[in-house]
């Protein structure tokens, strides 16, 4: 019935029914209802929003990922690596504590207090292969509906139609799901981690630790440091896509929160995008200058909270809506297009570029650029 809808009537419909089941939910005790109702309050967004080509389908929950085991390219991963990663449980990022009691504490100088480095490699560079793990063997998704499966970074490129938004040494790779014809899309950066960094440091004060906190594990064994993913589905024009994403914190409704340590001129559509494939309502940000105690240190003057509304107004103010969405369209389309399916059909990793706008492949070269395990590990862990 809904998908004959005209698209913001649809959306209307779906927040009444979220609203409605949330009511009674909090009534009566139906959480082991195997029903996965998109968020409410992420719903009224997109009916309020200019955009006119994302509806949300389904809120398919948090899970963690352990970052434990030996370093590994993902083509040497085994069917017990990646197990060992994903909780089977549906746990809860850290909460945010109020912005009130970070601001009391500011200004506070960021610390330096050794590195935390991890290399961008399996265990800690994971694969869209978890994401759909747990929505196909644990959310009884059908993996046939599943159209793509990427992140906020592969939204912004597609709006802009370039693959040069980030740094010289990103590029953005996609590959079919082993088996399937699912397309997964992933930005590929070879970088180091530092979880010492001011970022990671205001987002342990965020969610109630502290600048000099470190953390558990080396990445290597039952103590590596966890990530919280948060994955949902949404129809973007006529495509179904699993999005997948780690989740900084959630507020006290259990919705997800970004939290930054960056200025919101310079945020643009990515942070927009970022927001939208985590299913996040909110940002707190940190705004961070020169240290007036510690030369070349910085420190936190302050922090603020922005809803996903102001964040979209400030993203879209200069932006022509209409050419964003024609050009996401564009692109899903040229990806499922007969002649880019045949290309991902090799079963190579294949490089996305732009040539006067319009998106073309080429095979990638680079050995670690694999974005799934080997096929029978992917096979067993999505049979």
């Amino acid at each position: 019935l809904l998908s004959s809808v005209e698209p913001r009537l649809n959306l209307l419909i779906l927040h009444l029914t979220c609203t409605v089941y949330q009511l009674i939910s909090s009534r009566r005790s139906i959480m082991n209802l195997k029903t996965y109702l998109p968020c409410s309050a992420f719903v009224s967004y997109f009916c309020k929003s200019p955009f006119t080509i994302f509806q949300p389908v389904a809120d398919l929950g948090y899970y963690e990922w352990r970052l434990a085991g030996e370093y590994k390219c993902l083509s040497e991963v085994t069917f017990t690596d990646m197990t060992k990663c994903i909780s089977r449980t549906v746990t809860q990022p850290p909460g945010i504590i109020p912005l009130e009691r970070i601001n009391e504490q500011c200004p506070k100088d960021f610390i330096g207090f050794g590195a935390q480095r991890y290399p961008h490699q399996f265990p800690h560079l994971t694969s869209y292969l978890a994401p759909l793990y747990v929505a196909v063997v644990h959310r009884n998704i059908d993996l046939d509906s599943i159209d793509f499966v990427f992140g906020g970074s592969t939204l912004d490129m597609m709006a802009s139609s370039r693959t040069d938004g980030k740094s010289a040494e990103s590029k953005y790779v996609a590959k079919l799901v082993p088996g399937t014809t699912t397309v997964a899309v992933a930005r590929y950066s070879t970088y180091v981690q530092d979880y010492s960094s001011p970022g990671f440091q205001f987002e342990r004060l965020a969610t109630g630790g502290k600048f000099f906190h470190r953390i558990k594990g080396e990445g290597r064994g039952p103590d590596g440091p966890v990530e919280s993913m948060h994955i949902h589905l949404m129809k973007v024009g006529k495509y179904q896509v699993l999005f997948s994403s780690e989740v900084d914190a959630v507020d006290d409704d259990g919705i997800p929160i970004e939290i930054k340590t960056s200025h919101p001129a310079n945020w643009g559509t990515n942070i927009l995008f970022q927001m939208i494939s985590s299913g996040s309502m909110s940002i707190m940000a940190g705004e961070k200058r020169k240290s007036k105690k510690n030369q070349g240190a910085s420190s936190l003057v302050s922090a603020f909270q922005w809803h996903l509304s102001k964040v979209s107004r400030n993203a879209l103010r200069n932006q022509n809506v209409n050419n964003i969405e024609r050009n996401v369209k564009t692109a899903m389309d040229q990806l499922k297009a007969p002649n880019c399916l045949k290309a991902l059909q090799s079963g190579e990793v294949m490089e996305i570029y732009f040539e006067d706008k319009n998106m073309k492949l080429r095979t990638f070269d680079d050995p670690s650029s694999v974005i799934f395990p080997p096929r029978d590990v992917v096979e067993e862990m999505l049979q």
